[in-house]
């Protein structure tokens, strides 16, 4: 287990102490692709994460006025006094795909003024008034360490959606316009939003068939934890050692610079450094392993077409 002192900052620093020619800058790097590897050798415990969401109402209130080639959207007879709760929502153009995503509304202020939307593109189809709409939640944003998304549960039905095996194309070949409104069965990986402001990246999914009314959801999911400023930890079921040891055997096959070769540039270094990181991994691993032992584990079927839930094993087994 790790120390106090075992931050990111002392961990490439103990690298430096094994080969003290190398730049700082690369032996950091090392460090950081060595964790990033490692995070995806096993699902360790610590990266494991409990999180819920809420779909709001969708909104369907008046018209609106689209315009090719324009970002911005008139309303009429709706009334957007809440406009920032809307902002990260998607506008669906005669309640059919594609999906626009808000980023601004702006409420009318004067008689004779409408209400406008943002849109995160431009209208690409034809100029219309007076059209249709739905506004909600059709692109669901996660956090921005998720690494993979591991279940998501319907509370309210009492069983997972289905997170695997289909993705955005298959979607579009059954429901292409994205008609189809309901209970939700799928849950497929969506384009993820960059925020202009931060140029933080959110991945996002889309939940079909599409949801119209409010409904919750609790998901568990694997992050990606990341290591940036000196103070940083590893996650605490992983041994500093892995990090030290697969940082050196990634410098034992740098050569190093025309002007200043690499001295520990050596395919044998390279075959210890890597059999003591396999070795101290596979010994993390273990104790991540016995820590969370499970006595029974139920395999999860995505191909189902029934909700295997606590009422369906109790008929069934008992």
């Amino acid at each position: 287990m790790p120390t106090p002192n075992n931050t990111f900052g002392q961990i490439w620093n103990r690298v430096l102490l094994y080969c003290p020619d190398l730049p700082p800058p690369l032996a950091q790097e090392f460090v950081k692709i060595t964790y990033h590897q490692v995070i995806g050798d096993h699902s360790w415990t610590d990266t494991r994460k409990d999180a819920e969401f809420l779909l709001p109402d969708a909104y369907t209130t008046g018209t609106i006025t689209v315009t090719n080639g324009s970002t911005s959207v008139l309303g009429a007879g709706v009334d957007f006094t809440n406009g920032s709760l809307y902002v990260g929502r998607q506008l669906s153009v005669g309640n059919i795909a594609p999906f626009y995503t808000i980023t601004a509304v702006t409420q009318a202020i004067a008689l004779g003024t409408y209400d406008t939307l943002t849109l995160d593109r431009a209208y690409a189809n034809s100029t219309e008034a007076g059209v249709t709409f739905s506004i909600g939640q059709y692109y669901v944003e996660f956090p921005t360490d998720l690494y993979v998304l591991e279940r998501i549960r319907d509370q309210a039905n009492g069983w997972y959606l289905i997170t695997q095996t289909y993705n955005q194309e298959y979607l579009d070949r059954v429901d292409v316009r994205r008609q189809s409104t309901g209970t939700p069965t799928l849950c497929v990986s969506a384009p993820s939003r960059t925020d202009g402001a931060t140029g933080i990246v959110y991945p996002r999914y889309e939940l079909w068939p599409r949801v119209q009314a409010k409904r919750f959801y609790a998901y568990r999911y694997r992050s990606n934890p990341e290591l940036q400023s000196n103070s940083d930890r590893p996650i605490s079921s992983l041994s500093p050692e892995v990090l030290v040891f697969g940082a050196l055997r990634q410098a034992a096959i740098w050569p190093g610079t025309k002007d200043k070769p690499n001295p520990y540039f050596s395919q044998e270094l390279h075959a210890t450094y890597t059999k003591m990181y396999d070795d101290a991994l596979q010994n993390s691993i273990q104790q991540d392993m016995e820590r969370n032992q499970e006595m029974v584990q139920i395999a999860d079927d995505p191909r189902r077409s029934f909700p295997f839930d606590a009422k369906y094993i109790q008929s069934h087994i008992w």
